[in-house]
Order: structure tokens, then C-alpha cells, then sequence
């Protein structure tokens, strides 16, 4: 997938869930019980064992024939790190890091790569290297007032909140509002019980059930939206 692929994939659906290491097997099922729940787009986080490298690779390998299926790797530490994951089929990296080499490795590779910002300069640097989509950290801390000023100072430019992203549909409401390309969440699809337990028919129901959500959501921001367009044109109209 190319850039524009996997933002439009982001877009779509709404929500990157993310997937720690661990266990094979778990992960794999994971992966497959939520895209029968609906949900595409999947990052693998890196950890420091170069086993996240070999996992990612089994993961990418045992997943190829899910269509449509968008796998990235996040947390990804430098420049190195991302040429692995690259080789080894990601379609994005996220890296909580503004790194130049990344940046121009992932343009080489004609790959999203999205980096993660925490402030009106760190943006500007991000687009300054090329960046079309960054993640907003501690996103719950720095608010919606920040996105509103990020959309106001560079309006092309797509978001990603994470950080204790709430999946309250006021809360998500209100981030979708923001303009935002999709969200982060995992705590609330992947609990550990219910990993433990291997009850993957729940995991797919609850991302089912998160997704209809969204969609809920989404389409009532689109009602909204169309009936305050209708409110001012007849208010033009009229006056």
C-alpha cells in the first residue's frame, strides 16, 4: 500500500488498534478476530528483542491473504529499526520519535511513515520532513484546543490522537470533531482476560461492537453537519 492507500484505510475505519508482543498464536488470533469485527488497520508495537523483528515478519506472512488488511509497525526507535519492518512488509511506520533519516528511508520506500508530536514545533518539524499524517501524544492532556490550532496552522496535514483515548462516544464524539484521521485505542478491544482466556468470539464481537460505534457516530456527525449547511442556506436565502 502506498501513502495515500493506508491514509484513506485510516480514514475509513477510524481506528488503529495497536498489538503488543507476546505470544504468536495470540497475536495471530487477535488480528484475525478483529478484522471479522471489521477493524483493518493493525500496529504492531516494537520492542526492544529483536524478536519483534522475526514476529512482525510471521504475523505479516500469516495475515496476506486478509484483504485489505493494513499492518504497520509502531513505537519504531530509528532508522535501522525501520528498514527491518520495511523489508519485512509494513505498510507504515509510527515512531514517537521526529527522525530525519526515517523520515527520507520511509519517502524511499514510498511508505507512511508517522511520527509522533507533542507540540505546535515539533509539527512544523514533522512537516518540514515530509510528514502527511502525525500522531498527537498524550493527546488527552494537550486537548482539542491543540487540534484546532494544528488544523488552523497547517489545515492539510492529518491527526492521529493517542494517549488515554477514552471509547465513550461523547469523548470519541468530540475527537472525531476535531477533524482527526482516525483514533488509537487498544486497552478497551485486547484486555488481558479476555486474551488469557483465548476468547477470541468476544474480542471480535467487542471491535464489532466498537465499530458500529463509530460508524454510529460518524454518520451522526454527517447529520448534523448537513442540517446546519441547510439552516444557513436558508437563513442566506431569507435575508
Amino acid at each position: 500500500m502506498n501513502p495515500g492507500d493506508v491514509i484513506e484505510k485510516m480514514s475509513s475505519t477510524g481506528l488503529i488498534a495497536a498489538c503488543h508482543p507476546g505470544n504468536e498464536a495470540s497475536i495471530l488470533n487477535i488480528i484475525k478476530a478483529s478484522y471479522k469485527g471489521g477493524l483493518r488497520v493493525f500496529e504492531m508495537k516494537h520492542h526492544r528483542e529483536d524478536r519483534s523483528f522475526y514476529l512482525f515478519k510471521r504475523i505479516q506472512e500469516e495475515t496476506k491473504n486478509l484483504h485489505l488488511l493494513c499492518l504497520g509497525a509502531g513505537g519504531v526507535p530509528d532508522a535501522a529499526s525501520a528498514e527491518i519492518y520495511l523489508q519485512n512488509g509494513a505498510h507504515f511506520i509510527l515512531s514517537p520519535f521526529l527522525n530525519k533519516d526515517m523520515a527520507a528511508l520511509c519517502s524511499d520506500h514510498g511508505k507512511l511513515w508517522v511520527p509522533g508530536c507533542a507540540s505546535l514545533k515539533e509539527v512544523e518539524t514533522a512537516v518540514n520532513m515530509g510528514a502527511q499524517v502525525v500522531k498527537i501524544q498524550t493527546a488527552n492532556l494537550l486537548g482539542l484546543s491543540f487540534f484546532k490550532e494544528v488544523n488552523h496552522y497547517f489545515p492539510d496535514l492529518h491527526l492521529i490522537p493517542s494517549g488515554s483515548i477514552s471509547d465513550k462516544e461523547s469523548e470519541l464524539l468530540s475527537w472525531y470533531r476535531a477533524d482527526t484521521l482516525c483514533v488509537q485505542i487498544t486497552h478497551e478491544l485486547f484486555n488481558k482476560e479476555s486474551v488469557g482466556l483465548k476468547d477470541w468470539a468476544g474480542i471480535e464481537f467487542r471491535v464489532f461492537s466498537f465499530m458500529q460505534r463509530i460508524k454510529r457516530i460518524r454518520s451522526s456527525m454527517n447529520t448534523f453537519d448537513k442540517s446546519i449547511r441547510t439552516e444557513l442556506t436558508f437563513k442566506s436565502i431569507n435575508s
